[in-house]
């Protein structure tokens, strides 16, 4: 190896040790064009660098070339498809995890991220299918769990949701995403108490909602005019709703009102705010 080349590749490796992303992408760039012959064994990692920094158009625009020059390489489907994600291009990514996948069929990773683009993609029909393909090889793959939950929610299929979902629970009894779904399921059903009781349960045990009052009171330390103008800027909305119920009482303008009571600390206030747009309903 030309010594030149040696030394920029030490330099590239030193840099990615240190996190230096853009220094490290300098070192990897300088390889590919040194001398006019380009290095296309770099490529994949000027893709993932790219990445790094949040430049997906030029981490695709590498990692595709890179396809010119090795068709063969599922690892660089699996992480164009990733990048596609970013940019939204969501059907060039199941393109891409398709080849992938035909290229590497027992890479469960493969198949799950396919699934959850599906998801992305609004295709709960696909999605399900694909998350149910996932759970038989590997029965306790918790995004796809939750996956075949949501997908069920947004198809209806509440019933089934809802068995699924308490199959898992016996499982994962302290999975709190599992929970908020049971609770969420129980609100469509119709068994608003149950629904209630999960709900007060759940906002006694998970953590996002103990330490809000903490974060809050960081900000008072931290950052004291922030923190009022935060305060400040809930109270406004609070009376804005609060007056547009005046005028019309509806199940959105309660649940604006239970989310704001929330966030101000004020859970009792929230549930009972909540109470009201379910009763709305009604």
């Amino acid at each position: 190896m030309d010594k030149q080349i040696q030394e920029l590749y030490i330099l590239a490796k030193k840099s990615e040790e240190n996190q230096k992303w853009q220094e490290a992408l300098n070192y990897y760039t300088s390889i590919f064009v040194y001398k006019d012959k380009k290095d296309y064994s770099v490529l994949p990692k000027i893709g993932f660098l790219y990445a790094k920094l949040g430049n997906y158009k030029e981490s695709y625009k590498a990692l595709r070339k890179y396809l010119e020059f090795d068709k063969k390489n599922w690892s660089i489907y699996y992480q164009i498809a990733i990048v596609c994600i970013h940019l939204n291009h969501l059907e060039l990514a199941k393109k891409y995890l398709n080849q992938a996948i035909t290229l590497n069929k027992q890479n469960i990773k493969l198949l799950t991220l396919l699934g959850y683009v599906y998801e992305l993609s609004n295709d709960y029909k696909n999605s399900l299918k694909i998350f149910k393909a996932v759970i038989k090889q590997d029965p306790h793959n918790k995004i796809a769990i939750k996956g075949i939950i949501f997908s069920l929610m947004q198809l209806n299929k509440y019933q089934e949701a809802i068995q699924f979902c308490e199959k898992y629970l016996k499982i994962f009894p302290d999975d709190l995403t599992l929970k908020n779904f049971h609770a969420a399921i129980l609100y469509e059903l119709g068994k608003t108490d149950q629904f209630l009781e999960e709900i007060k349960e759940i906002s006694d045990k998970d953590q996002r909602y103990k330490s809000f009052d903490e974060y809050l009171n960081k900000i008072k330390t931290d950052r004291n005019q922030e923190y009022e103008d935060f305060l400040n800027d809930l109270q406004t909305k609070m009376i804005q709703k609060t007056k547009e119920l005046e005028i019309k009482e509806d199940k959105k303008t309660y649940l604006d009102l239970s989310l704001l009571s929330l966030f101000s600390g004020n859970k009792n206030e929230a549930f009972e705010y909540l109470k009201k747009a379910l009763e709305s309903e009604k």
